[in-house]
């Protein structure tokens, strides 16, 4: 019984150092000027950020934001750094804001979970709200690998797990 212990308490330290350096291995590329955009963005158009996408690439801080405002109506603007006051266009698409401010892990968060299954720098393109076949919440991010592959992740809005995860080419 003792060697069986041991044994066990052996392989959870061993997993435990392994899963620590793969996951301090993978490194997610910067994006210049995001968190300022979307800070920016929901101070002039209150409401629940719906998504945001990289319009360059690599990124040199020029986004496009989608936010569903107070009025559930999803309002888009361009955003890049120097960006003080934006322009917002409206969507032909509604979406319950009650219903998407329900999301309990915020958007930065979900961000550095999704390529954590990815060795290396992994580029971070696009990120949009999503729901699953029962109604639940979810980020997608949409990913460019190292090795030139794409990738999608998604990231559950409630619990902060990742819950899906495809690459092709």
């Amino acid at each position: 019984m003792n060697l069986r212990l041991s044994h066990a308490l052996c392989l959870l330290a061993f997993s435990s150092v392994a899963f620590e350096s793969a996951v301090a291995a993978d490194e997610i590329a910067p994006l210049p000027g995001l968190d300022a955009c979307l800070t920016t963005a929901l101070q002039q158009r209150p409401g629940v950020l719906f998504g945001w996408k990289s319009l360059n690439e690599p990124p040199d801080g020029s986004y496009r934001i989608s936010i569903i405002g107070t009025d559930n109506k999803v309002a888009e603007t361009v955003c890049s750094p120097a960006s003080t006051t934006l322009r917002f266009d409206n969507r032909p698409v509604t979406r319950r804001y009650e219903y998407y401010k329900q999301m309990a892990v915020p958007e930065g968060d979900a961000r550095k979970t999704a390529p954590l299954i990815f060795a290396g720098t992994v580029r971070i393109v696009s990120m949009e709200i999503d729901t699953d076949l029962k109604g639940g919440l979810r980020y997608e991010y949409r990913m460019l690998l190292p090795s030139g592959h794409h990738a999608l992740a998604q990231v559950d809005a409630m619990s902060g797990f990742l819950t899906y995860i495809e690459a092709r080419e």
